[in-house]
């Protein structure tokens, strides 16, 4: 049987919570009710560290495609682009945000701009049709493509390590409660 901790006085919107959250946060803290609800696993920076490495793992299946097709004759190279268009979800929010609001007689007057979701953000393929580095028509430079895995696979073990630096503080904080 477990020991109950202190009662507190502290009150909480039990509404907020559903019968899972509220039963695992009773077995990690007895005694303390939550305050509010967090759902700690769903965070801004673990969403877009989720999508790095979904874009990750299709640029490595690109990157490996272009090495196995080095020697095709017409072969065109491809790439994956997500950074610049997170980059643009992210500054599009920054500027909704920093938008003055416009005072019209009717709602529909003048549009607002809206930003762009970050998290339907994801990785896009697409080809190079416009370079060819041989006279087959082939555009695959090995020596490129694997400098591209080599970076592609330091991203994704740099992303792999912040989520698990991020799972360990959450269990010591757990295992300190």
């Amino acid at each position: 049987m477990r020991k109950q901790g202190p009662k507190s006085d502290r009150k909480v919107d039990l509404a907020a919570l559903d019968a899972a959250d509220h039963q695992i946060f009773s077995l990690i803290h007895p005694g303390i009710m939550p305050i509010q609800k967090i759902d700690m696993f769903q965070t801004r920076t673990m969403d877009m560290l989720e999508a790095g490495l979904r874009t990750s793992t299709v640029r490595r299946e690109v990157i490996a495609n272009n090495i196995a097709n080095v020697d095709v004759p017409g072969f065109k190279r491809s790439g994956v682009s997500f950074e610049m268009n997170l980059k643009r979800a992210l500054d599009s929010e920054k500027a909704a945000r920093e938008e003055p609001a416009l005072h019209t007689n009717q709602p529909g007057h003048v549009a607002r701009r809206e930003p762009l979701d970050y998290q339907k953000v994801g990785p896009a393929v697409h080809t190079d049709y416009l370079s060819s580095m041989r006279n087959d028509g082939n555009n695959v430079d090995i020596e490129q493509e694997v400098m591209n895995l080599v970076k592609n696979q330091m991203q994704y073990t740099m992303m792999i390590d912040r989520i698990g630096s991020t799972f360990g503080k959450w269990n010591s904080f757990i295992r300190m409660a």
